[in-house]
């Protein structure tokens, strides 16, 4: 749930809403993502002519993006919600970056005034979070563009990363975001999962 947050930042601003307390995804499959949306980008990592990044390479720049600003396609159903959830975690985590999220479905009328006004909070660096995009439609979808699209532009500093089906880009809205898939889980890393289960499963049979 939601933390009351009433510690200034160094600017004497504060961050009103969004400040949760994230755990691990239980049972999370690493999963990957690509700038490229055609098919022969796992060709070319089986080939090892590609190597393959997961989305928080991306947010903190073990992988190069020429924005700060992520916007993560993939069809419905395919594990947009968990990607975040576990990057959220991964960044509280990692003790250098504090994830913002919000989830769409709860905040239909989200607002640029509800989002962060420093790039900074106790010495470690805000990451804006917005999952499902698509959980609006109509005037409320064109509405929560315009006001994202507007913060984005406002605060070219802040790190954000943003979720939403393919089927609803709108590349002239968020032009400033950095487009990203998530790859589809392959046999072989089904294969790997897998195996990592059945060593674990056998070395508790040990013990």
């Amino acid at each position: 749930s939601e933390m009351c947050i009433r510690d200034r930042t160094r600017n004497g601003q504060r961050i009103r809403r969004g400040l949760t307390k994230h755990k691990a995804v239980d049972g999370y499959i690493r999963r990957f993502c690509t700038s490229d949306q055609s098919e022969n980008n796992f060709i070319y990592y089986v080939l090892g002519k590609k190597e393959r990044h997961t989305l928080a390479d991306y947010v903190t720049g073990v992988e190069e993006t020429s924005t700060n600003k992520i916007v993560l396609y993939s069809s419905a159903q395919t594990g947009k919600t968990t990607e975040l959830k576990q990057l959220c975690w991964e960044l509280q985590q990692s003790g250098l970056y504090l994830p913002v999220s919000f989830e769409v479905r709860t905040n239909t009328k989200l607002k640029r005034d509800d989002l962060p006004e420093s790039q900074y909070v106790d010495g470690r660096e805000v990451v804006l979070v917005i999952d499902a995009l698509d959980e609006v439609n109509g005037q409320k979808y064109e509405d929560l563009l315009e006001e994202i699209g507007g913060y984005a532009y406002e605060h070219p500093e802040m790190k954000m990363v943003l979720s939403c089906r393919s089927n609803f880009r709108r590349e002239r809205q968020l032009e400033l975001f950095t487009e990203l898939f998530l790859e589809e889980l392959s046999i072989d890393d089904a294969r790997a999962v897998s195996y990592t289960h059945l060593r674990a499963h056998e070395t508790c049979a040990d013990l």
